[in-house]
């Protein structure tokens, strides 16, 4: 009896002894737990009434929007206190101002701002990503107001910045256009920021948008080829394999270097380096220790990483190599040396997409059915692009490309390019909208695990782990149609210079809309709710003034209301369109108990008749800042 409990009271000693280190380590790397950030040193209260003069560092540029150029910074001094925290900075467009260096020293004179709320049911959660990395806040600052200092923070990242702006100032040099640079920036460095929308689209679609981020496949593909470069010093010398392995790690870590530092490639490269160590001790379990070795060095150097979809996707990629690789590349063995090696890379494709799957349901929403097609014929032409590239940027540096290397780079470019374009043209063979939730991705996770182990177990527990895999993913199932069964609810939807009102009955939605027109293409404002519901869009109606939802009377007054009858009450004021009323009459007169405004409306006025409505102490809810306003009957 003591022998049992013994080996159970370890497991259970080790597993609370790892959740009190984690809990430890996550609050350790939390930044609001130290006095010094600037959220414990002001109130936060206030940030939005005065402006606050900003010491700040740039850390690195990140994907610009229609309107912005857009930096993560670090906070230095806030109304010259020292402070820490960090913070995204916002610069207008029409302002045009030199790009900004890592570890460059600006100050500013701004608002410090709440971060954008989801104003809509179930879009992406851009704050909530963005308080993840720990910036909580924002700011925005014209260029002529943002003073640039002369003392420079040395980091890294900033080295890297004027390695890539010399390289890619000499692929210019070298006649190499705009949208190839572009694309060896995000190919070779991980840089994605110029690529147009159009090309990053069309790479998604062909399910191939992995090659456009420094990641596990490059760092994967680098160490195989140095792996291979340098076998001969294997039995070179008697330290040949320790000078092989150190060369390799070297190398490596210089890319990462090059390539700016960013989370995905600290991850790759972090991953890879175990893995290297592990191919050297030429051991089949080596690779698995390696794997989660590396998952705890970088847990315990951030364990935020654990929420990240690029690390999930990462890790359960690798796993997946390992475990379901094997079984899959046994199904055919081709004799034919050519259709091995093609098998041999669909059974790694195929893997892989089997292990991401329910995470890139889950996170994506979309299944392009021709991925293997694209991975099969791209993944050698990105592994060209890739090294011949590394080539071609050394040799534009040192000034010494010759031109016909560059025409036949570029050539390969464009054909890379034609043929991602064409796979991705095939849009009725891409999987859109798929509703996939929380209680599928876990069921799904579940199920593929108890697969796994069906097949490395004897054949008489395998047909009772795959039903048990069934139960489970049918269980998913199950619940989640029990949890959108006879769902029912108003809502008014928020969209700039328009009118949504939805109505959803269990698995269908219907839509009233001041303008019929805007509900094409993938910028509706619904879409991720009819996906999140599983439900369909019935009919797509125009607007009517007055409405009865359960009892519930909702009255819409815009600019083209004429009149309104004083013996008439309503339950909810609906405001579109800005319309020229004394609010304090409708008020007087109508009786309602809610006023709702919506993003047809301009701000002014909006901000007009909140004040109205605070007086009176009656609930005003605004769309451009609280989101969409939801009815459920009662």
């Amino acid at each position: 009896m003591q022998k049992r409990c013994k080996p159970l009271l370890f497991s259970l000693i080790t597993l609370v002894t790892f959740f009190s280190f984690g809990n430890l380590i996550s609050q350790v790397h939390q930044p609001k737990n130290y006095v010094s950030h600037y959220t414990n040193q002001f109130s936060q209260a206030q940030f939005s009434d005065q402006k606050y003069g900003l010491l700040l560092v740039i850390d690195q540029r990140v994907n610009s929007s229609n309107y912005y150029d857009k930096y993560i910074v670090k906070v230095k001094e806030v109304n010259t206190i020292h402070a820490r925290g960090t913070l995204l900075l916002r610069i207008p467009k029409v302002s045009p101002l030199r790009p900004l260096k890592p570890g460059m020293t600006v100050s500013i004179h701004a608002f410090i701002e709440e971060l954008p709320k989801v104003l809509n049911p179930n879009q992406f959660d851009y704050a909530g990503y963005l308080n993840s990395k720990f910036i909580y806040h924002q700011v925005t600052a014209k260029a002529d107001k943002i003073k640039i200092h002369s003392h420079f923070t040395f980091s890294l990242k900033g080295l890297a910045f004027e390695f890539r702006s010399k390289l890619l100032s000499s692929l210019r040099q070298h006649n190499f256009s705009e949208s190839d640079v572009a694309f060896m920036n995000a190919l070779i460095l991980g840089q994605k920021q110029d690529l147009s929308k159009d090309t990053s689209t069309a790479f998604r679609n062909a399910g191939v948008i992995h090659v456009l981020a420094v990641s596990g496949l490059h760092v994967g593909i680098i160490l195989l080829f140095l792996n291979m470069a340098l076998k001969p010093l294997d039995r070179f010398t008697k330290f040949g394999r320790i000078i092989k392995l150190l060369t390799i790690l070297l190398l490596l870590w210089v890319y990462a270097v090059v390539s700016g530092l960013s989370p995905s490639v600290l991850r790759a490269v972090t991953m890879f380096t175990f893995i290297a160590i592990a191919i050297q001790t030429q051991r089949r379990s080596a690779t698995l220790n390696a794997l989660i070795a590396s998952l705890l060095v970088l847990l315990c150097y951030e364990p935020y990483y654990l929420f990240e979809t690029g690390f999930q996707l990462s890790y359960m990629a690798v796993a997946s190599i390992l475990f379901i690789y094997p079984k899959i590349s046994q199904l055919i063995r081709p004799k034919n040396t050519f259709l091995k090696k093609i098998w041999e890379l669909s059974s790694v494709t195929l893997a892989a997409q089997i292990g991401l799957l329910p995470l890139l349901l889950y996170n994506f929403h979309q299944f392009p059915l021709l991925f293997l097609l694209s991975n099969i014929v791209i993944l050698p032409i990105i592994t060209i692009l890739l090294f011949s590239g590394i080539v071609i940027s050394m040799l534009s540096l040192t000034n010494s490309l010759p031109d016909i290397l560059r025409q036949g780079y570029s050539s390969l470019l464009d054909l890379n390019q034609n043929i991602i374009h064409v796979i991705a043209s095939y849009d009725s063979l891409i999987l859109k909208n798929i509703h996939f939730s929380s209680t599928l991705l876990v069921s799904g996770y579940i199920a593929l695990l108890l697969i796994v182990i069906a097949f490395y177990t004897a054949r008489k527990k395998r047909l009772m782990l795959t039903a048990i895999a069934l139960l489970a993913i049918s269980t998913g199932f199950i619940i989640e149609d029990m949890r959108l069964a006879g769902k029912k609810e108003l809502v008014i939807f928020h969209k700039t210079k328009h009118s949504i009102l939805g109505i959803l009955d269990t698995d269908h939605l219907l839509i009233y809309a001041s303008n019929l027109n805007f509900g094409t293409g993938s910028n509706r404002s619904f879409d991720p709710y009819l996906r999140a519901n599983k439900a369909s869009l019935h009919t797509l109606f125009a607007l009517e003034n007055a409405y009865t939802y359960y009892r519930l009377k909702l009255l819409r007054v815009n600019s083209e209301t004429i009149a309104m009858n004083s013996d008439t009450t309503t339950d909810i004021l609906w405001l579109t369109d800005s319309p020229k009323i004394h609010l304090l009459k409708v008020i007087n007169d109508l009786q309602p108990s809610q006023i709702i405004a919506d993003g047809s409306n301009y701000k002014r006025d909006m901000d007009r008749w909140e004040k109205t409505c605070k007086k009176l102490n009656i609930p005003f809810h605004r769309t451009d800042q609280d989101g969409a306003f939801i009815i459920e009957p009662k």
